[in-house]
């Protein structure tokens, strides 16, 4: 799949959970998985490649890039889509995944379609 395939169902993906784009969560959320789909790699060491990176790219600074993802995903989390979510993570509302294994299940889930 190219990269603007990927980065359309990914923004698609997002506003399905109820993540827009345009607020600075989902474009950070958008962005980290777009880079993801450039290196997998970043997802082994989130904190020192991903989060800066989508820092550089978004202007930001790495504390307001982690903050924004953190929030990112607890919104995510208590979405109206949530079968969409379970189906996802596969994970209940009790044990909620972390950024970093949302950001996992979110780009293998993009990557099977």
């Amino acid at each position: 799949m190219e990269l603007e395939q990927y980065q359309r169902n990914a923004q698609h993906l997002l506003l399905q959970l109820g993540l827009h784009i345009g607020r600075r969560q989902g474009l950070y959320l958008l962005t980290a998985l777009c880079l993801i789909r450039e290196r997998p790699e970043r997802l082994q060491l989130v904190t020192k490649w991903l989060y800066p990176d989508v820092a550089a790219v978004c202007h930001t600074t790495y504390t307001a890039v982690e903050r924004g993802l953190r929030a990112a995903c607890d919104n995510l989390w208590y979405c109206e889509n949530y079968d969409l979510l379970i189906k996802i993570t596969y994970f209940d509302r009790d044990t909620r995944p972390s950024p970093s294994l949302m950001l996992a299940y979110l780009y293998q889930y993009l990557l099977a379609k």
